[in-house]
């Protein structure tokens, strides 16, 4: 006689998996309007990044930004690519230099990515052309992959 058991796959949940990335970006600018007190434009930006976890790869942004007096708050969307062809897409929120990022999907080993976290420019330098400028910056956070 037989005696066994069925065994039914159980979807484990995926566990959060902690980043470091960091990066360096060309960026160009246009102002939308402008008054006293008062900017509106729109950046965009490309550049490379290095991660402990993404490996090497390159990216591309858009955003759009607001300065009011010394107060500067932006928001845009990415695309990261790895050195594989993985993408992860995402959105970030911020001011004054900080922001925070969700990462909001992703392509081959990044379909589903979820999660995020906080990030911070570093140093911004100005461009050889009006308009222009390069930025270095950092992050860290977690993100999940369904299994």
């Amino acid at each position: 006689m037989f005696i066994g058991a069925f065994v039914l796959p159980i979807a484990a949940d995926a566990a959060d998996v902690k980043y470091e990335i960091s990066g360096c970006s060309h960026n160009e600018g246009t102002i939308i309007g402008q008054t006293e007190g008062v900017m509106l434009g729109a950046t965009e930006v490309n550049g490379n990044y290095e991660s402990n976890v993404y490996g090497n790869g390159g990216y591309r942004c858009r955003n759009v930004f607001t300065v009011v007096g010394k107060t500067v708050e932006f928001t845009g969307v990415c695309r990261f690519t790895d050195g594989k062809g993985n993408d992860t897409f995402g959105r970030y929120v911020g001011s004054n230099g900080t922001w925070d990022w969700k990462f909001l999907g992703g392509t081959g080993s990044f379909a589903g990515i979820s999660g995020g976290g906080p990030g911070k420019n570093l140093k911004q330098f100005p461009g050889a052309k009006p308009g222009t400028s390069f930025a270095c910056w950092d992050a860290t956070g977690t993100h999940k992959v369904p299994n």
